[in-house]
Order: C-alpha cells, then structure tokens, then sequence
C-alpha cells in the first residue's frame, strides 16, 4: 500500500510517515477539547458531528490529489475522532444504572483495545487484496495507473 501511495501521489518518505502521524497528533491534542465539547453542546449531538465529519475525512482520503490534501484529510479524521471517542464514555456513564456502570466500561475497554490493534491490519489486509481492482482509491482507475478524473478538478 505504501508503495501505491508514495507512487500516485508522489510522495516523500517523510510524507509517508505524516500519514499515520497526522491522525495520532491530531486525536490526541483533540480529546480533551472533544469530551469538553460533549459537556457543553450534548453528547449525541457530538457523536453523531464527529462520525459524519469521520465518515466525511475517509472519503477525502480516498480523494486525496496530492500528499499535502491527504495529510490534511487525516488530521480531520484524528480531530473528529477526538470529537466523537469520549462521548462514548460519557454516554456509557449517562447510559448504565451506577451498579452496572463497570461492566460497560468492562466490555469497553477490550473493544477499544481490539480495535486499535485489528483496525489497521484489517485494512492493509483488504487493501492487499484490492477486491475491486482500485488499488488505494475509490476512484476507478485506468490500467496505466493514471487517475481518470484530475483531482482536484480545474478550476478550483
């Protein structure tokens, strides 16, 4: 995977390793001001910001035109991911009756745990295997490895 992005994109070794940097700096300068935020404005109205702006960053992703919009696109992901993380904990304490409250966080904590280690084998894996025959993006691809639509598009 690395390989096809530092190709498409033309990107530096040290514009590789932002990729991965960008989301861990971003999320975790995030978190504090992300659970603030749930205290103040509701926490499934921050939940639901932070998924759709998540949900909104991975698209970018997959747009991504240059290493520069692609970094970007993964600090919006590691700011919303700050936004939407402690809203689960509050929730669960909002959520669960005091006697219950441990066994949530219980049953939490592995999830979290399994996910951060699976989440990123689980995708180089499917990206390895290119089900869909578009290497890294979403969008279709010619077989010279040229992107069929120029992002972004002209005259922006």
């Amino acid at each position: 995977m690395l390989t096809g992005l530092k190709r498409d994109l033309g990107m530096s070794s040290s514009a590789l390793e932002w990729i991965a940097a960008a989301y861990t700096l971003a999320i975790a300068v995030g978190l504090m001001t992300g659970g603030r935020l749930g205290g103040m404005f509701g926490r499934k109205r921050m939940l639901m910001t932070g998924l759709t702006w998540f949900v909104l960053a991975s698209a970018a992703c997959a747009l991504a035109w240059s290493p520069g919009s692609l970094i970007a696109a993964r600090v919006i992901q590691g700011l919303s991911a700050a936004i939407l993380t402690p809203q689960a904990f509050g929730l669960i304490r909002d959520l669960f009756p005091p006697a219950r409250i441990n066994k949530a966080f219980a049953a939490l904590g592995p999830v979290i745990g399994l996910s951060a280690v699976a989440g990123p084998i689980v995708a180089g894996l499917l990206l390895k295997a290119n089900l869909f025959g578009t290497d890294w993006r979403a969008p279709p691809r010619r077989t010279s490895g040229t992107p069929r639509c120029r992002y972004p598009p002209s005259g922006l």
